[in-house]
């Protein structure tokens, strides 16, 4: 049986103090058009949230149907947009 996973992928990811990494973020159109995304920076280091480090974050929240759609915000302009 076929399941719908969401498809994810690296792209460029721009921090507060500028450095560069990339992050794994879902492929999904509506997302990326406002999500600030580019494709991957080769040679840059993966970033991984941990408790102490947490990329930016986007929710949200339909009060129709209760769902919540959180995603990572790849630049300081599109989070502040």
């Amino acid at each position: 049986m076929a399941s719908n996973e969401k498809n994810s992928n690296l792209f460029t990811y721009t921090d507060d103090n500028a450095t560069t990494w990339n992050l794994r973020g879902p492929i999904d159109t509506a997302i990326n058009a406002v999500d600030g995304s580019a494709a991957l920076t080769a040679g840059a280091p993966v970033w991984l949230n941990s408790p102490r480090r947490r990329s930016r974050q986007a929710v949200f929240f339909d009060p129709t149907t209760f769902r919540t759609a959180r995603f990572p915000v790849f630049t300081p302009t599109a989070f502040a947009a």
